[in-house]
């Protein structure tokens, strides 16, 4: 199988996913606050938002209110 080296887009969904699942990010996030943490541009972290929330692991709460996070059972992350 050839190996395909990942985005940066796919190392930071994975790494939200892990964290996420694990319950070690709080319920809601900043995205200018995240990218500037993990030293990712804004626009990656949109695009690792859009892919999580494509899986169900994020729901958006309205027009330009923060996402809520989402364990993979469907409740809510507590803050």
């Amino acid at each position: 199988k050839p190996f395909h080296p990942l985005s940066a887009v796919d190392q930071l969904v994975a790494y939200l996913r892990e964290g996420i699942i694990a319950g070690t990010l709080s319920q809601t996030y900043l995205v200018h606050k995240l990218g500037k943490e993990l030293g990712v541009s804004p626009k990656t972290v949109v695009a690792a938002v859009a892919k999580l929330k494509h899986e169900g692991f994020l729901k958006d709460q309205g027009a330009r209110k923060k996402s809520l996070i989402v364990k993979p059972t469907g409740e809510k992350v507590s803050s």
